[in-house]
């Protein structure tokens, strides 16, 4: 109906990229600065989609020209941490620099809250616990929020508390049933908390939307071989 209708154009980009779909997010991204070059949300959009592509650099450089354009807005700031947190640059101060400087604009803002404990996580072994318990407090507050429970129930399961991960996790993986990551994490939850057959058709899932990783592959392959399925293992 509007072409020019920019939140429309960013609305499409971040739903595509939720997809997977990242050429075709990246190209609604695209469309959407080139209508509105003014629009901070519009160049986040297309540095979180540039990210998923694996271009580090034009997705920094995306967001930080949002950043340009709007520097109180948390969604692009959230988008600036996001890129910076990313392994390719691994700068943990600088994305908590730009998780803080959201949260000082909106605290209330669900993103900003999930960011900051999993950017605590991220710091190590040594920030684990008290990153634990601010997830856990923020999943038992934000139920409905896939993100805070994706981030409890990770963190739940790099502690050791696999009981405790399993209902998280598969509030996320419902969420986001086109992510093989969340599904493999959901898989493993499972299989630790011994609920075998569910934990294999986790995986089948995994695998299937990442048919070439091989860890996802040879747990899988696990997984059938302990239910009873040893052709289809091997």
């Amino acid at each position: 109906l509007d072409p020019k209708l920019t939140a429309a154009r960013v609305g499409s980009a971040r739903a595509l990229l939720a997809q997977n779909k990242t050429a075709e997010a990246v190209a609604e991204g695209r469309k959407a600065t080139e209508e509105n070059p003014n629009d901070g949300e519009a160049f986040a959009a297309l540095g979180l989609a540039l990210l998923a592509q694996g271009n580090w650099n034009e997705a920094i450089s995306a967001a930080q020209e949002g950043k340009f354009k709007n520097e109180r807005n948390p969604v692009v700031l959230i988008a600036v941490g996001k890129i910076f947190e990313d392994p390719k640059a691994g700068n943990l101060t600088q994305a908590d620099a730009s998780y803080k400087a959201a949260a000082a604009v909106d605290p209330d803002f669900i993103p900003v809250k999930v960011a900051l404990v999993a950017n605590l996580e991220r710091q190590g072994p040594a920030k684990l616990d008290e990153a634990y318990e601010k997830a856990k407090d923020l999943a038992r507050v934000l139920p409905n929020s896939p993100d805070a429970q994706l981030l409890y129930g990770r963190i739940a399961l790099r502690k050791g508390d696999y009981l405790g991960s399993v209902q998280p996790l598969e509030i996320a993986a419902k969420a986001a049933p086109n992510n093989a990551e969340t599904q493999a994490m959901y898989g493993t939850a499972l299989l630790y908390a011994k609920q075998i057959p569910e934990a294999m058709e986790a995986y089948k899932k995994a695998v299937a939307l990442a048919s070439t990783n091989v860890d996802y592959r040879t747990t899988y392959g696990l997984l059938l071989g302990m239910n009873d399925k040893v052709p289809e293992a091997i």
